[in-house]
């Protein structure tokens, strides 16, 4: 069974709010508090690789699991990879890898807003 942590859903549909995402700022103090408690995955989404994390939305009584694509917020179901908020994306496996903490720690906002890595 996958270790859940609770996020607050987006008002706009099925993805997480943008303050229950990895955090893109300069802070390494606040992204190592969100890492902290976080188990994390590489999953592979129609081909391209993204850190992922299990979570469920914190007013589901439920707890229904969902993977969280750590830094966009999108939600995956783990049993099917169907993405909860496109029928383009897929995530197709997810694995533990080592060293995927650092790997979030070299996110830079520059590189979701078109810049260079």
């Amino acid at each position: 069974m996958l270790k859940t942590t609770p996020i607050r859903k987006s008002m706009d549909g099925m993805s997480a709010m943008t303050n229950s995402c990895f955090p893109i700022g300069p802070k390494s103090s606040t992204k190592r508090d969100w890492i902290k408690d976080k188990d994390l995955y590489l999953g592979h989404i129609s081909g391209i690789e993204r850190i992922v994390t299990p979570v469920y939305i914190a007013t589901d009584m439920k707890k229904t699991t969902y993977l969280m694509d750590a830094v966009t917020g999108t939600l995956y179901r783990p049993r099917d990879g169907k993405c909860m908020t496109s029928d383009r994306l897929v995530l197709n496996k997810y694995e533990q890898v080592e060293g995927l903490d650092k790997r979030l720690m070299k996110v830079k906002s520059e590189q979701f807003a078109g810049g260079d890595e």
